[in-house]
């Protein structure tokens, strides 16, 4: 009866921590994603491409090698 007791301890156990595993999984995803959603929803798409516009002046028309 012991060596039943003990083995299903063992069992209980891998189970707990098989669980904390997910569990500590589960909760790096969530953060991880609700940061990145934060940050990438925090962009100005607009003054971005204002800025690169400013920055390229009138050269944003591509040239081929000899400048046609």
């Amino acid at each position: 009866m012991h060596e039943i007791v003990e083995h299903y301890g063992k069992v209980i156990l891998a189970l707990f921590a098989i669980a904390a595993i997910l569990l500590l999984a589960g909760y790096v995803v969530f953060t991880i994603t609700k940061k990145t959603k934060t940050s990438v929803d925090s962009i100005d798409y607009e003054d971005a491409k204002t800025k690169v516009s400013e920055a390229w002046g009138d050269n944003t028309n591509p040239t081929t090698p000899n400048g046609n």
